[in-house]
């Protein structure tokens, strides 16, 4: 028996496939990115026969090495979120797709939960001075020992509220560029009063709570003269031979009066009332 190969079912099949007009792709932009730094490589669909593409990044500076390379480098990316688009072209019509790229300052610096500090209450709270994140990267407060509140977490500069000794870590997530921790203890003691910072001197001070001042008592030459508010920082000073300091302008807490008298220095915690 003979067969005829133009009979063939195989091959009728095959010449019909081949008559279909082919499907166009559509525009893929690739995936979204997370970078440590301003550049990357792209990852887009190629075109086909007879298509082409072009990435086009609208406002974000970004510069393309080849922009018709849907593989092509980028550069020259902001920090933070940009959006690329795709746009791929084929003889039925363009469509387009956007990729978004993160890209992170590997340059931020490491966590930095400043300085310990010891709080005299009044006040019962504390304002924290973390680093500040350079965006997308975000930072936030934990408590990693201690019973204190915390306003807003992820502000480096929010209140902490509480008492006793508390241990807060700040923590910056830098995305693919890492991720760093730094720890503050923040101590909060309960000031019931006027008193000695030292027990074993006398009052040196007196103040007044009328006219909001304080005054040096004793001695007989004032060399230095100044007042220091619960963080620590001197808030006022005068100059030598001065004894008296107003409170006019400060407000309601616990301060630290400190003087050089004679060949002596005398320390008082006082509080500021209204």
């Amino acid at each position: 028996m003979t067969y005829s190969s133009a009979g063939s079912p195989f091959l009728l099949v095959a010449a019909f496939a081949l008559a279909l007009p082919l499907k166009a792709q559509v525009a893929d932009a690739g995936p979204d990115q997370y970078i440590c730094g301003t550049t990357t490589m792209l990852q887009a669909n190629i075109p086909g026969v007879g298509e082409s593409g072009f990435w086009d990044g609208g406002t974000s500076g970004a510069i393309f090495i080849d922009a018709a390379d849907p593989l092509t480098e980028v550069n020259n990316l902001p920090y933070g979120v940009s959006e690329l688009t795709w746009v791929h072209i084929a003889p039925t019509g363009a469509t387009s797709d956007v990729v978004a790229i993160w890209a992170y300052d590997a340059a931020m610096p490491f966590a930095d939960a400043g300085p310990d500090q010891v709080i005299i209450a009044p006040p019962n709270y504390a304002y924290l001075t973390g680093s500040t994140p350079i965006a997308p990267a975000v930072c936030f407060w934990t408590v990693v020992a201690g019973t204190c509140s915390i306003s807003e977490p992820s502000n480096p500069n929010t209140i902490v509220y509480g008492s006793g000794t508390n241990v807060l870590r700040w923590i910056c997530d830098n995305g693919p560029c890492g991720v760093s921790t730094d720890q503050v203890t923040i101590q909060m003691m309960l000031s019931t009063g006027l008193e000695d910072a030292n027990t074993t001197q006398p009052n040196g001070f007196a103040y007044n709570p009328t006219t909001r001042e304080l005054h040096v008592l004793n001695g007989t030459t004032v060399k230095a003269f100044e007042v220091f508010d619960s963080r620590g920082r001197c808030i006022s000073s005068t100059n030598a031979g001065s004894r008296t300091i107003s409170m006019v302008d400060q407000p309601e807490g616990f301060y630290i009066a400190r003087a050089k008298v004679d060949d002596r220095t005398v320390l008082q915690r006082f509080v500021v009332g209204y």
